[in-house]
């Protein structure tokens, strides 16, 4: 292909990516969205001058927030205690109170009930005393307590058998009623009516709102280990319950799948009465955990957790290293719909997922990915320290919408998300940073730590791919021309991001990451991609197809906004006339 008509270049000051002035056989058209207001809407540092580690949190009623997990002070003793505190509307806190025996009572999860006041719930080694009134039944027991507005015990209850119970989550059927899920090792007896079926088993049951009565429980499992997070189990909008566990076990039981290899998602629906609809076993060969569900408006599912498999079994795309997310959207019956690999070569691991305003997806997890570098996957920002707050939006089709990274110096991990009715998105968790990038107080030990979250309103920059002769293409067969990128009609970004991601043309897998650029500070301006990949050892080798992402970051923004487009090299290359060199 010839072109008959160049057009004069002005020069390209391409800021940390070299403009070479070699020709361009490539253009592209991308309209990305360059703007999201992640400004931070209120943030609360919340714990006293001990340990505090905040697992659950939740909206009130009165406009606040409660959070909670476990306690322990470690000049102390070695117990733990279960732990809240209040906020009011203000954000200021109201109350912190403690519960707990005189061993070790951990909390996974708190959260109000219809009939006011919250149920806390998690698991004791304690007998009974101080808050606890009944003894341990053997190793650890499923422990819940309910207290009123202003945190005072109203009842108490422990569940469990002979072995270590585990309660990890909590859910309030329509009645009144409550679902709780963890695991067991317990056999037969205690408050347990089944025996065990090996390993470690997830146990499910319905109980009274009093927390008395046991209505019906579900021993779920094979031989091996099988088990489920706080998050992982939602209430349906038929009565039910749809939990996500992870299984290394094979076909046996309520499971009718085989086994992928590792560990494998687990997801089960059941009816209002402990009734088992459908089941579905998601793995690739490596180690597939899940740790969070949601029903959509829809009536489909959105299930979350960490992966470290490759595209085997039912994963379509390859690793990014260490832990990755994995996130596939489910029909009403547990068809995969679709499926996101998020993370990058650390370790990424979702804590909180939610149905946004705009029937899209957010997910919340904690991170220690870079962000930044060779490596491949789709983390735009550097961790602060050990570990930062990361918070996803996806569209409804799983694709990226926008991302922020949050964090002080130290260890910060986010436990819970929830969307307002404002489309504010609350982060909880727990912090040890001092007031570093974006922490406002420093913690006085480990202490829960809530982020609230603007919802963005990307604004819209114009990105494209141009041949030396300024013509749009999408194919593009001249092997001896170079590919440049113009985002000059950009809207000043502070710092942008590219990665290439390739696939064999007319093929359906997913595309594969190829190569990045790296974290780059200042304006996409004019970029000679070939040039840039070129120095990180990556040619746009003929017979493929290429998905290039543009991720962006705009002051006052925090988050990352990034679009994709695609483009092919035909496996028949031409030599295409040269253009004269770029200038004013």
């Amino acid at each position: 292909m010839f072109y008959s008509s160049p057009r004069l270049w002005r020069s390209s000051p391409c800021k940390s990516l070299p403009c070479l002035g070699l020709g361009a056989a490539l253009l592209l058209a991308v309209a990305a969205p360059a703007q999201a207001q992640t400004a931070i809407s209120w943030q609360a540092t919340v714990g006293t001058s001990d340990v505090e580690y905040a697992t659950g949190s939740a909206p009130t009623a009165d406009g606040g927030f409660i959070t909670g997990g476990k306690a322990f002070y470690p000049l102390i003793s070695a117990d733990r205690e279960y732990w809240i505190g209040k906020l009011d509307a203000s954000h200021a806190i109201q109350w912190q109170k403690t519960y707990g025996g005189f061993g070790l009572d951990q909390m996974s999860d708190v959260i109000p009930v219809s009939t006011g006041g919250y149920l806390l719930v998690g698991t004791s080694a304690s007998n009974a005393g101080k808050d606890k009134t009944e003894n341990s039944l053997g190793g650890n027991d499923f422990w819940l307590v309910r207290v009123d507005d202003l945190g005072n015990v109203i009842w108490d209850e422990t569940i469990g058998g002979s072995g270590a119970d585990m309660l990890a989550a909590v859910g309030e059927a329509p009645d009144g009623s409550i679902y709780l899920a963890g695991t067991s090792s317990s056999g037969l007896g205690g408050d347990k009516w089944e025996p065990s079926l090996g390993g470690t088993d997830i146990w499910l049951m319905k109980v009274s709102s009093d927390g008395s009565h046991i209505l019906w429980q579900r021993t779920l499992g094979g031989a091996s280990n099988d088990g489920t997070f706080r998050d992982a189990m939602t209430v349906t909008d038929d009565g039910g319950v749809v939990l996500a566990g992870h299984s290394a076990s094979g076909i046996g039981g309520e499971k009718s799948e085989p086994s992928q290899g590792g560990n494998d998602y687990w997801v089960v629906k059941f009816t209002a009465a402990g009734v088992v609809e459908w089941d579905r076993t998601l793995g690739g060969t490596g180690s597939d955990i899940a740790t969070g569900i949601v029903q959509d408006r829809s009536g489909n599912y959105l299930v979350t957790g960490m992966s470290t498999s490759g595209a085997t079994g039912d994963k379509t795309s390859a690793a990014f290293g260490g832990e990755d997310i994995w996130a596939l959207k489910l029909g009403s019956q547990g068809t995969v719909i679709w499926q996101t690999v998020l993370g990058r070569n650390g370790t990424d691991v979702p804590t909180g997922v939610v149905q946004t305003l705009d029937d899209g997806y957010a997910i919340g997890s904690y991170s220690n990915s870079p962000g930044v570098g060779p490596n491949p996957g789709n983390k735009w920002h550097p961790t602060h320290g050990l570990y930062d707050y990361w918070l996803v939006k996806l569209d409804t089709a799983g694709q990226i919408q926008w991302q922020t990274d949050r964090g002080g110096t130290g260890d910060d991990r986010a436990y819970s998300l929830h969307e307002l009715s404002d489309g504010t998105l609350v982060m909880g968790g727990y912090s040890d940073s001092g007031a570093q990038f974006d922490k406002a107080v420093a913690s006085q030990d480990y202490d829960g730590w809530l982020l609230a979250l603007d919802y963005p309103t990307p604004g819209l920059s114009a990105f494209h791919f141009e041949d030396p002769y300024g013509n749009v293409e999408t194919e593009f067969p001249c092997g001896n021309l170079d590919i440049f990128l113009d985002g000059s009609a950009s809207q000043n970004e502070a710092a942008y991001y590219i990665d290439a991601w390739r696939r064999p043309i007319g093929s359906l897998v997913p595309f594969s990451w190829a190569a990045g650029l790296g974290w780059n500070v200042g304006t996409v301006e004019l970029i000679n991609l070939t040039e840039a990949f070129d120095a990180v050892s990556f040619s746009f080798d003929p017979g493929y197809e290429y998905q290039i992402k543009v991720a962006v970051q705009n002051l006052p923004s925090f988050g990352w906004v990034e679009n994709t487009e695609v483009f092919t090299v035909p496996e028949i290359q031409f030599v295409c006339a040269e253009p004269e060199p770029r200038r004013e």
